[in-house]
């Protein structure tokens, strides 16, 4: 899940030619052509990248923390990619966990989320109005305890 969260963290380029950002994701390519250069920047631990990895369950405490210390003004995209029990028997309409993720500014205030519900990936984009610690809240909407094991994987990627 870490490989898919720094590669569409990662995706800057709109195989269709139009302009990136504002969605970044789009019908016709969804998250873009990935970049490797900024994906070797988020694994390097570059200032303007990061991710974090972590396993979850139905009882994990939520919401889910991780801090990411993001500069003001740089386009940033933030994604959480996490895996589904392939056994769980609506696993062709419905994750068997539901996890949606919302950024928090230094002061508190919510700037983006993502809330699909039928995806095993959130993606959103924001412009930081200020640099500092910004908060992803990662949260769980819904979770089958039968099969409720999941990894999950989180970056975030600037400029």
């Amino acid at each position: 899940e870490a490989a898919r969260a720094v590669l569409i963290a990662s995706a800057n380029k709109n195989i269709d030619g139009a302009h990136i950002p504002a969605p970044w994701e789009d019908s016709h390519d969804g998250f873009g052509s990935a970049n490797f250069y900024r994906a070797d920047d988020i694994l390097g631990y570059d200032s303007l990248g990061d991710y974090a990895t972590a396993s979850l369950s139905c009882n994990t405490e939520m919401p889910y923390v991780i801090t990411m210390p993001l500069t003001q003004s740089y386009l940033t995209r933030v994604v959480l990619a996490y895996d589904i029990d392939p056994n769980y028997y609506n696993y062709a309409n419905k994750p068997n966990i539901d996890l949606d993720i919302t950024i928090y500014d230094p002061n508190g205030n919510s700037v983006a989320s993502s809330t699909s519900w039928d995806s095993t990936v959130e993606a959103a984009s924001f412009y930081p109005t200020m640099s500092g610690n910004y908060k992803l809240s990662i949260t769980r909407y819904s979770c089958d305890p039968t099969y409720s094991f999941t990894w999950m994987s989180a970056a975030w990627s600037q400029g």
